[in-house]
């Protein structure tokens, strides 16, 4: 009887869309084989025989997988692991609830493929509360906006409400932070290049143009009625209208005022230290 109960030899590519289907039902028809080979006997299967049965059975890639073990049990537990990898238990119910009946399946066929969706739904009893929580928490990693997030949640074995929102919370506040620091790079990065291109060569026109800075408060560049030091009495001179870091009655300035025909000192390489001659300039025009 067992020689037409024996499964055919097991030649499988774990990376097959169908080889937990595949593998299944192999495993059964070994099952049953092995039943009928101990009746057969009279006498239950030994686990070395069940070994050697299972080697014979299975295909050279599929035996070097368990060539180092010599126990049954084990061997099959790790063909187990290779075949049928674990379910997303959140992810099948979402292909449950989105399953719609095809324009050439019959109602029976359509009521037979959403039970064998709901298998690896593992569906339990559970409380009133616990199957609220578990619909909500279906419907929140449905229908959030970002697919980054969703698969991040979908990676997890498993997941309650509470977990799905406080991952998914943390991962939008990271992004936040995130979006926050590339906004300060971008600027920083345009500073540094503007500062770049006002080089010891360049003139004190060209500087006050990239500095783009108000000649009255030091600012950035604004509406004369919109300036704060409008209205300011500068410390260092007592006139009206501008603040006194920016005061032009400087040593540099009063030197140049007095006597015209002084040579000036050469143009100093820094921006910081181009500052007093732009000033000049400034006030010349």
């Amino acid at each position: 009887m067992e020689k037409y109960l024996k499964p055919e030899r097991l030649h499988l590519d774990p990376s097959q869309p169908d080889a937990a289907d595949i593998w299944t039902h192999w495993k059964k028809s070994f099952a049953i084989f092995l039943d009928a080979a101990g009746e057969t006997q009279q006498t239950p299967l030994t686990d070395r025989l069940k070994f050697s049965l299972l080697v014979n059975l299975v295909s050279p890639t599929i035996f070097k997988n368990i060539s180092d073990l010599d126990c049954f049990n084990s061997a099959m537990d790790i063909l187990d692991t290779i075949f049928i990898q674990p379910k997303n238990s959140i992810f099948c119910r979402h292909l449950l609830a989105t399953r719609r009946q095809q324009t050439d399946e019959s109602i029976d066929q359509y009521l037979q493929s959403l039970k064998t969706l709901a298998k690896d739904c593992e569906f339990r009893a559970v409380s009133e509360t616990q199957a609220r929580d578990e619909y909500i928490r279906d419907a929140f990693i449905n229908g959030i906006s970002s697919n980054y997030n969703r698969q991040r949640l979908l990676e997890n074995g498993s997941l309650d409400l509470k977990a799905a929102y406080n991952q998914a919370l943390v991962m939008e506040t990271a992004q936040k932070q995130l979006a926050s620091y590339s906004r300060t790079n971008a600027v920083s990065a345009s500073t540094r290049a503007e500062e770049t291109n006002v080089t010891a060569h360049s003139t004190p026109e060209r500087i006050v143009a990239a500095v783009a800075r108000c000649y009255f408060c030091g600012r950035g560049k604004h509406n004369r009625s919109e300036c704060p030091a409008r209205n300011a009495i500068c410390k260092n001179c007592n006139k009206k209208g501008y603040s006194a870091h920016v005061c032009k009655s400087s040593a540099v300035v009063a030197a140049a005022a007095i006597n015209p025909g002084t040579p000036q000192p050469k143009i100093p390489t820094t921006i910081l230290q181009e500052l007093p001659k732009i000033l000049v300039v400034c006030q010349l025009v």
